[in-house]
């Protein structure tokens, strides 16, 4: 089956924000209250970040967030924040290779992301290098022993 890769202009994201929003909303809540879905919506429709589509037969089977984060130094990076959808071995490279070539469009020297391990093997399968491990340590639980 065909799958077509888009990004979605920013006037068009209220169209298709019902549809993926619940898809979207696992990987949000992964941020453990860093994020909310309003935020993603909200960085959508500014335009500081873009949302891209995996679309067969005009279902959507596939989300992802993406910004290009600039840094003091003045390095551009394609920072993939969100992915969401169903049978991803299907339409994930091709969105892969749809967001690489319009971070390097964009003026962008490298690609980031912060995954899970699932997720982190498809770095492994593009030539990527995991560079370290996110730590979170919940201080709300905290109860004072080391």
């Amino acid at each position: 089956m065909d799958t077509l890769i888009t990004a979605v202009p920013k006037e068009h994201i209220a169209n298709v924000w019902q549809a993926i929003s619940p898809s979207l909303d696992k990987a949000i809540n992964r941020t453990h209250g860093r994020f909310h879905n309003v935020d993603i919506l909200t960085s959508l429709m500014e335009g500081t970040a873009s949302l891209w589509l995996a679309l067969q037969d005009k279902e959507i089977i596939g989300s992802l967030v993406f910004v290009i984060a600039e840094y003091p130094s003045g390095m551009k990076c394609g920072r993939i924040d969100y992915i969401a959808g169903r049978d991803r071995d299907e339409w994930f490279d091709q969105m892969w290779n749809a967001v690489r070539d319009y971070a390097k469009k964009e003026g962008c020297s490298a690609m980031e992301m912060v995954a899970r391990p699932g997720t982190a093997a498809y770095v492994d399968k593009w030539g990527g290098k995991r560079v370290g491990i996110l730590m979170e340590y919940d201080l709300t639980k905290d109860d004072n022993h080391g």
